[in-house]
């Protein structure tokens, strides 16, 4: 990733194929770093990511990119580059917290042009619940982010639960060690990505 966002390696050259499916990475490693100097040197650094996405842009479908959630070259490089944005927020006070900030930043980016996207949702998680019971703290922080949100959709959170992990572990999906109700959080997101592209 860094000697492609440096210009050093050509975007499809650093594109590598997965064994699942159509699915494909451009890796990173501890060198991202360094990164972080780079950007803020060239000047708009916000755009790099996106100028080098652009080269390969008529080969995919979709481009998933994951971010560090801090305020660095790198998020904004990811900001820069992306048509919709998807806020990951803990569902606690620190989470309301982090959405807020997260917002902020956004139109920060809007106003000089360096984000021209819109935001796809927020997407709560480690959502607790005790059985059928939700935890207060889980509730009230999701109620909470409707309200800072507006009209940006909060999606169905993402339930605390093992079972993410152990799906991982094994490399599989969660709908095939048995909790396919887990999945539905994830179902959602791609639905809302179908349903704004759709609309343009």
């Amino acid at each position: 990733m860094l000697e492609v966002l440096k210009g050093q390696v050509e975007t499809a050259d650093g594109i590598y194929p997965l064994a699942a499916a159509n699915l494909f990475l451009i890796p990173a490693d501890e060198g991202l770093h360094k990164a972080q100097e780079y950007l803020a040197t060239i000047g708009m650094g916000a755009l790099a990511l996106h100028h080098s996405l652009e080269a390969v842009g008529e080969l995919f479908d979709v481009c998933i990119i994951d971010s560090p959630p801090q305020r660095t070259q790198i998020c904004l490089s990811v900001v820069g580059a992306s048509d919709w944005v998807l806020i990951p927020a803990e569902a606690s006070t620190k989470g309301v917290n982090s959405l807020l900030r997260s917002l902020e930043l956004l139109e920060e980016l809007r106003r000089i042009r360096a984000f021209t996207g819109r935001v796809l949702g927020v997407l709560p998680f480690r959502d607790k619940w005790f059985g059928r019971s939700q935890a207060t703290d889980s509730r009230e922080a999701i109620a909470a982010m409707q309200q800072v949100a507006g009209s940006i959709p909060v999606l169905p959170s993402i339930v605390e639960s093992e079972r993410y992990k152990q799906a991982i572990r094994q490399g599989r999906r969660l709908s095939e060690i048995g909790y396919t109700e887990l999945e539905f959080p994830l179902h959602r997101v791609i639905e809302a990505l179908e349903q704004g592209r759709e609309n343009g």
